[in-house]
């Protein structure tokens, strides 16, 4: 029975902190965004109108992993506020669950890098003439998203490791489902990544901008490429 007791985890004065640090800043960047693309009639302009058509969407992948995590951590909270042992359900070693201010922190914290990319892009793209420096500026996203998967792999005991891995070793049995016996806590993942469509849809233009070459061009064809909609309709058959 003492295993079923949920324990209580001591929170970090550091954690709540930044928590609320890069939820302030997080929310100062969404309104600049907004107000850069108001004030500046971006959608109005021919050139402001085909940034927001093509890099936009590379920029919208983040955030909806930002408003996931945001949504985990609210289930984190309810859970713990009900007093649920849910690292005991889903097979959490003791003392290595993420609060729900751990997540928030997370969340936040990628929703300051993605905003601030997406913010300095904008200004950069637009406002400058030079056609190496805007080749440059186009590789901000993946840039981006490379640093997501780094810190996502990588090996040291940083950035709460054994819940990274965690995560990995279930993503790759929800992928290998027919090859692996499915747990609970993959069946909760895989359960989440179907309600991401828009995610996944919005992480294939990142191989037609970057790997099809149609970065250099945006002219908007994504969209009607023959292997964005082969792509497209692969996913059709998830479950």
């Amino acid at each position: 029975m003492k295993s079923l007791r949920p324990i209580t985890k001591k929170e970090k004065h550091s954690v709540t902190f930044w928590c609320g640090c890069f939820s302030g800043f997080s929310t100062a960047l969404l309104i600049a965004v907004v107000l850069r693309i108001e004030t500046k009639k971006l959608m109005e302009k021919e050139q402001g109108a085909s940034y927001m058509v093509n890099i936009f969407p590379l920029y919208s992948f983040l955030g909806y992993i930002v408003l996931q995590m945001l949504t985990y951590a609210a289930d984190i909270y309810f859970w713990k506020r009900y007093r649920i042992n849910y690292p005991f359900i889903f097979g959490l070693k003791r003392g290595t669950e993420l609060s729900y201010r751990e997540v928030i922190l997370l969340g936040t914290g990628l929703a300051v890098l993605a905003l601030s990319c997406f913010l300095g892009n904008s200004y950069l793209d637009l406002g400058s003439k030079t056609q190496n420096l805007k080749t440059l500026i186009g590789l901000f996203p993946l840039g981006l998203v490379a640093i997501v998967l780094i810190l996502l792999f990588c090996p040291f005991n940083i950035a709460y490791r054994s819940t990274r891995f965690f995560f990995i070793k279930s993503l790759f049995r929800c992928l290998c489902a027919p090859l692996y016996r499915v747990t609970l806590p993959d069946f909760f993942l895989a359960d989440h990544l179907t309600s991401q469509i828009q995610a996944i849809r919005s992480l294939d233009l990142y191989i037609c901008y970057y790997g099809l070459g149609e970065r250099s061009q945006r002219q908007s064809k994504c969209h009607g490429h023959g292997v964005l909609a082969s792509i497209f309709f692969l996913q059709s058959f998830q479950v």
